[in-house]
């Protein structure tokens, strides 16, 4: 971030939240006062619908060629024609288990 207000001049306030639940809240009651926000795909779909933020600029945002079409399309789910975000992060989370050891300790 410092870099970041090197190069343009904007100062950064970087601020975060407990839960989405209190993003959400903050974002519809309009008492953020942020220019950006990270909340997950879910949550997006319901401030597409509460007008809670605004269409992203496509001409603003260089690297927008460079996202996989799949996971724009995936995304579009919760934000039609992909005009309120911009996936930043996507990933997988691997579950590895002894099936055995589970089973006993569930007394199966």
């Amino acid at each position: 971030m410092k870099r970041f207000e090197a190069e343009t001049g904007i100062k950064v306030n970087y601020d975060t939240f407990d839960s989405l639940e209190i993003l959400e809240s903050k974002l519809l009651t309009g008492r953020t006062g942020d220019d950006v926000v990270f909340p997950t795909n879910t949550l997006v779909g319901r401030l597409i619908q509460a007008k809670a933020i605004e269409p992203v600029d496509p001409q603003q945002l260089k690297g927008l060629g460079n996202i996989d079409p799949q996971i724009l399309t995936s995304f579009a789910q919760v934000d039609p024609g992909n005009r309120y975000a911009v996936p930043y992060t996507w990933g997988t989370t691997g579950l590895a288990m002894n099936l055995q050891a589970v089973l006993v300790l569930m007394r199966f």
